[in-house]
C-alpha cells in the first residue's frame, strides 16, 4: 500500500514539476501569447464544455424523440385497419403530429448550439450559381451557421 501511495505521489510531482517547466519554457519562448493563452485558455475551455454538454442533451432528447416517433409510426401501421374501423385517425394524427414537433424543435435548438462550433461561411454558394434560398438566408443570420439551409431542404420546416 506505501509503495503505491509513493508511486502516485512521485508521479504527481514529477509530473506537475514537468508542466511548470513547459509554462516557463513557453513563457521564455514567447512571453506576450503565453499571457495571451492564460488569459483566454479557460474561458474558452469552459465554453467549450458548456457547447459539449448541451449537444450532448440535445442528442439524447433527439434519439429518444426518434425512437417514440417510430414506436408511433410502427404502431400505426400495425394497427392501421383497427385505428380506422375505430374512428382514430385523428388521435393517431395528433399523436404523430406531437412527436414529429418535438423532433423538430430539439433538432433545430441542437444545430443552433452546433452553429457555435461550426460558423457560417458567408462565401458558401450552396446552389453553385450564385442564389441562396430566402428561408436559407434569414435562418443563417438568425442561427449563424449554414445547417440552417440543410434544415429548410430537408422538409423540417415544411408546415
Amino acid at each position: 500500500m506505501t509503495t503505491a501511495a509513493t508511486q502516485a505521489i512521485t508521479t504527481i510531482v514529477r509530473e506537475g514539476l514537468t508542466v511548470l517547466a513547459l509554462f516557463g519554457y513557453l513563457f521564455y519562448q514567447n512571453a506576450k501569447l503565453t499571457l495571451v493563452f492564460f488569459l483566454l485558455g479557460p474561458p474558452l475551455a469552459l465554453i467549450i464544455n458548456w457547447i459539449g454538454k448541451k449537444i450532448k442533451l440535445y442528442g439524447r432528447g433527439i434519439q429518444a424523440s426518434v425512437g417514440e416517433l417510430n414506436h408511433v409510426s410502427a404502431e400505426v401501421f400495425s394497427g392501421i385497419r383497427l385505428i380506422k374501423s375505430s374512428v382514430g385517425e385523428s388521435n393517431a394524427n395528433k399523436r404523430f403530429r406531437n412527436v414529429s414537433s418535438r423532433t423538430k424543435k430539439l433538432t433545430l435548438k441542437m444545430s443552433k448550439i452546433s452553429c457555435y462550433l461550426y460558423p457560417y461561411d458567408a462565401n458558401d454558394d450552396h446552389h453553385g450559381d450564385g442564389s441562396s434560398d430566402v428561408y436559407s438566408t434569414s435562418l443563417s443570420r438568425h442561427y449563424g451557421c449554414s445547417t440552417a439551409y440543410c434544415l429548410c431542404n430537408s422538409g423540417w420546416l415544411v408546415t
